[in-house]
């Protein structure tokens, strides 16, 4: 029979195995674990390497995709531009097509009527355009400053001047040549005075001088063209043949009014910088008494 202490041995190595089993296990799955760990943690950076340079690409890749469109859109901006500038040079040269006309053709445009235009109701004849612009000029700065689509306000203006022209050429009477002298200096204001300022908005800066100058020279090759045409006409086609070279200029003008309106509009209005006060006869008067009026000097 076994004795009380070979059981109590017995019972201690049992539970020196199981301890020893225990442990081992417990250090399989922790070299097991410490063996995994590092493979996960690897796959992960591994993936977020994977991911950070798939963003990178991506986002050069967008970065490119949008120089291109950027440089395709500045491409395309100067093209209309360009083709903006060309288009308001052609009408500041008619525009003053017919300030050469009628000193070409004078003596005609006098012997057209009866009776005929004294030298002194020609030369009030020849005035009248300027007339027309001094009263004009203050008008049509405010409205383009005042309303936003000054797009409108020019191919209003063009439709009326050349319907102006057109009313001057069929004129049956003085005082109908008169009243269209006066309204083509009126609604040549806003035509006039809108050049510059799209030009000093939409020339490229190293070329903004270049493109004023050429603006420029249009009103004196406009003239030019206006006397040359006016001359040759009255020369080989008689005395009326003035009112010809006007009706030339009407057709000439027309088509400018379509090609404005299908422009867009970021191509031709004029962003305005200064808050517009609110127009009032009162006022308007008020300023331009306070701009002629002469300084005053006082004595000590």
């Amino acid at each position: 029979m076994a004795t009380e202490g070979d059981r109590e041995n017995e019972t201690a190595a049992m539970v020196s195995r199981a301890t020893k089993d225990v442990e081992a296990s417990t250090g399989n799955s922790t070299k097991e674990e410490s063996e995994l760990l590092p493979a996960e943690m690897t796959e992960t950076v591994g993936g977020e390497r994977r991911n950070e340079r798939t963003m990178l690409h991506e986002n050069y890749t967008h970065d490119e995709d949008c120089e291109i469109i950027a440089a395709e859109e500045d491409d395309s901006s100067s093209s209309q531009t360009g083709w903006m500038f060309f288009a308001m040079c052609m009408l500041q040269m008619l525009t003053n097509f017919d300030s050469g006309i009628l000193p070409a053709t004078l003596r005609q445009v006098q012997a057209s009527f009866d009776p005929p235009i004294t030298d002194l109701h020609a030369g009030f004849l020849g005035s009248l355009v300027y007339i027309g612009l001094m009263f004009s000029c203050p008008l049509s700065g405010y409205l383009l400053t005042a309303y936003k689509s000054q797009r409108s306000i020019i191919c209003g203006a063009i439709l009326l001047n050349a319907i102006s022209v057109l009313a001057m050429a069929l004129s049956p009477s003085v005082a109908y040549l008169n009243a269209s002298r006066f309204l083509i200096g009126f609604l040549q204001a806003p035509i006039f005075i809108y050049g510059p300022v799209w030009v000093d908005e939409f020339a490229p800066p190293e070329s903004m001088t270049l493109w004023v100058s050429l603006l420029q020279v249009n009103v004196a090759v406009g003239i030019m063209l206006g006397y040359l045409f006016g001359g040759l006409a009255v020369h080989h086609f008689g005395r009326d043949a003035w009112r010809t070279v006007l009706i030339i200029q009407f057709v000439l003008l027309c088509p400018f009014v379509f090609v404005f309106m299908c422009v867009k509009r970021k191509y031709f209005n004029v962003r305005c910088r200064v808050p517009v006060r609110r127009f009032s006869l009162r006022t308007s008067l008020h300023g331009m008494t306070r701009a002629v009026s002469l300084p005053s000097f006082s004595g000590n």
